[in-house]
C-alpha cells in the first residue's frame, strides 16, 4: 500500500509544473474556477511534466483519475 499521496511542484507556477503521482496510467483534467474543464492530459508515469502556459492566470484544480475512470485526488493550482 501507497501512502505517497500525488503533489505538484511548483504551486504557484507561471505555466509548467511537475506532477508526482501515485499513478502510472489515468488522466489529469484541469479544471477552472468556474468548474469547466480546460485541459485534459495523459498520465504515463509517476513524474509527469505539464505546461498550462497557454491558460490564463488564476486558480485550477487538477483532477486526478486512474486508467479505469476512479478519481484519485484533486489538487489545487495557482497560475501567476
Amino acid at each position: 500500500v501507497s501512502i505517497f499521496e500525488n503533489k505538484i511542484y511548483p504551486n504557484p507556477t507561471d505555466g509548467q509544473f511537475t506532477l508526482f503521482s501515485n499513478y502510472e496510467n489515468g488522466f489529469v483534467s484541469i479544471i477552472s474556477i468556474s468548474g469547466t474543464e480546460v485541459k485534459t492530459i495523459e498520465i504515463n508515469s509517476l513524474i509527469t511534466k505539464v505546461d498550462i502556459s497557454e491558460l490564463e492566470n488564476g486558480i485550477y484544480w487538477l483532477k486526478i483519475q486512474s486508467v479505469d475512470g476512479i478519481n484519485r485526488g484533486v489538487i489545487e493550482i495557482i497560475k501567476e
